[in-house]
C-alpha cells in the first residue's frame, strides 16, 4: 500500500511593513478639502499616485514642495503603497495613519536622520558630496554639509552647524549655538539658549527655541519661529509666517503678505505693500493693544490697519 503524500502548508504571505512618512497640511489640517485628525487611520479601496489614495514624502522636507512650512506637519504611516515613485520622495497608499504632530526642530532632526541613513560617515566635520552627512558634537565644534540633501547637525557648547544644499537640514542644539539652512526646501533649527536660526531658501523653515535666540526665515513661504524669552522672529519672504511666544519677544514680517502672531507679552510688526511692492504701510503693536490678542496671526490690509488673518 502507497505511503500517503504529506502536503506541507503554504507559507503565509508576510504582511508588509508600514512606510513611515511625512504629510503636510493647511494650517486647519486640511488637505484636499478633507480635514485629517491625529491618531486616526483613513483607507480607499486604491493607490495610483497623483490621482488615488493617501499621499506622503519619504524625505521629511519635501513635504515643504506640497504645504508651506506655515501649516501643520505629521509623521504619518503608510500602508498598501504603490510601487510608483514621483520626481522626488512622494509616495501613495490605500491607508494613512496620523501618528504625531511635528515642529519644524523635530522636522529637521528627521530629515538629518533620513539623509544620515544613506551616506557614508563624514571623515571630518565637512562634507561637500551629493546626499551627504556632516556631525559635530564637541564643544565648540562646527559642522557644514553643503551637497545636495545634505544635513549638518552640531550639538556641542558653543557649536555651529550649516547645510548651503538643496533640500538640506541644519541643526544646532548646543547652548550659543548658531544653524543656517540657505539652500531651496531647507530648514534650519536651533535649540539652545542664545542660539540663531537662519534659513533663507525658498519655502525654508527656521527655528530658534532657546532663551534671548533669533529666527530669521527670508524665502519664499517661509516660517520663522523663536519661543525663548525676549527672542525675536523675523520673516522676510513672499506669504510668509513670523511667530513668538516668548515673553518680551517680537515678531516682524516685513514680507508680501506676511503675517506675524505673538504671546500675551509680545508685540508684532507687519508691512502693507502696493501693487508694485512698495511699503505702503509698517506698523507696530503689542499684544493686547490696538485689538491684537494673544497667539493669533495678523496681517496689515491696505488701509494700515492689523486684521487677523484668514
Amino acid at each position: 500500500m502507497a505511503q500517503p503524500q504529506i502536503q506541507k502548508p503554504e507559507p503565509l504571505a508576510q504582511k508588509p511593513e508600514p512606510l513611515i512618512a511625512y504629510k503636510g497640511f493647511n494650517p486647519d489640517w486640511t488637505c484636499r478639502d478633507f480635514k485629517y485628525t491625529v491618531g486616526e487611520t483613513y483607507t480607499e479601496d486604491a493607490a495610483d499616485l497623483c490621482k488615488r489614495g493617501f499621499h506622503a514624502c519619504e524625505y521629511p522636507l519635501d513635504i515643504f514642495n506640497y504645504y508651506e512650512p506655515t501649516g501643520q506637519m505629521a509623521l504619518v504611516e503608510l500602508t498598501d503603497v504603490s510601487d510608483k515613485k514621483d520626481d522626488d520622495s512622494k509616495r501613495v497608499g490605500k491607508s494613512i495613519t496620523i501618528k504625531a504632530s511635528l515642529t519644524i526642530p523635530l522636522l529637521v532632526a528627521a530629515a538629518i536622520e533620513f539623509t544620515t541613513r544613506f551616506c557614508e560617515p563624514a571623515k571630518a566635520q565637512h562634507a561637500t558630496g551629493y546626499s551627504s552627512a556632516s556631525s559635530a558634537t564637541g564643544d565648540s565644534s562646527a559642522s557644514s554639509a553643503t551637497g545636495y540633501s545634505s544635513a549638518s547637525s552640531a550639538t556641542g557648547y558653543r557649536s555651529a552647524s550649516s547645510a548651503t544644499g538643496n533640500r538640506s537640514a541644519s541643526s544646532a542644539t548646543g547652548d550659543s549655538s548658531a544653524s543656517s539652512a540657505t539652500g531651496d526646501s531647507s530648514a534650519s533649527s536651533a535649540t539652545g539658549n542664545r542660539s540663531a536660526s537662519s534659513a533663507t531658501g525658498d519655502s525654508s523653515a527656521s527655528s530658534a527655541t532657546g532663551d534671548s535666540s533669533a529666527s530669521s526665515a527670508t524665502g519664499y513661504s517661509s516660517a520663522s519661529s523663536a519661543t525663548g524669552d525676549r527672542s525675536a522672529s523675523s520673516a522676510t519672504g513672499y506669504r510668509s509666517a513670523s511667530s513668538v511666544k516668548g515673553k518680551n519677544a517680537v515678531a516682524m514680517n516685513i514680507g508680501i503678505h506676511g503675517k506675524a502672531m505673538a504671546g500675551k507679552d509680545g508685540a508684532i510688526v507687519l508691512c502693507n505693500h502696493d501693487d508694485d511692492y512698495n511699503i505702503r504701510h509698517i506698523r507696530a503693536s503689542k499684544v493686547g493693544e490696538n485689538g491684537i490678542k494673544p497667539n493669533v496671526f495678523y496681517v496689515l490690509n491696505d488701509a494700515g490697519e492689523f486684521v487677523e488673518a484668514a
